[in-house]
């Protein structure tokens, strides 16, 4: 996956699958945020701080909508559980897929 930054837009090749995505700043937000493994929780954590009249419910589903659409288009794939970290899981972990040689 290629990422290019026009204003507060950010867009993302798939070369191999001759794909072609943009996202809005909401979406190149939670792009940014995904630059290191992050679990669903601190992801809808962040957004809840940065919309704090919005309705918990509603942040929290629009974060996990837009994680499932770049999971679904294998933009980013889930990480895997740390064996050495003793703190319970409380989601699975998400982040930027790595790019192809």
């Amino acid at each position: 996956v290629t990422e290019r930054v026009v204003g507060s837009a950010v867009f993302l090749a798939d070369g191999e699958a001759g794909s072609l995505y943009r996202l809005n700043e909401t979406g190149s937000a939670l792009w940014r945020l995904l630059a290191r493994p992050v679990p669903v929780d601190e992801a809808v954590a962040v957004f809840r701080a940065a919309f704090p009249d919005r309705d918990a419910a509603d942040v929290r589903d629009d974060v996990v909508g837009l994680l499932d659409a770049l999971l679904e288009e294998v933009l980013i794939e889930e990480a895997p559980a740390d064996d050495e970290d003793r703190r319970p899981p409380r989601e699975p972990v998400r982040r930027p897929k790595a790019p192809r040689p």
